[in-house]
């Protein structure tokens, strides 16, 4: 799946999820390669921002978290 769809993804998801359980907290967990790369980008970065996505960046290598973005 191409990255700006898991976006799309994650959107939808927490819309739904938000009807049968708004109180749960939702993040998309992203290696740390994608976020310092595709997500730093313009347009991506942006649809982040406007839609309160909340992330959990990881370290593939170290097999660990690196950052909670909320």
């Amino acid at each position: 799946m191409r990255k700006n769809g898991r976006l799309v993804l994650i959107i939808n998801y927490r819309a739904a999820l938000r009807r049968e359980d708004p109180e749960r907290v939702l993040y998309l967990a992203v290696p740390d390669l994608t976020y310092n790369g595709f997500f730093q980008l313009e347009f991506p970065a942006a649809m982040l921002e406007e839609n309160l996505i909340k992330l959990i960046v990881y370290d593939i290598e170290l097999e660990q978290i690196s950052q909670w973005k909320t």
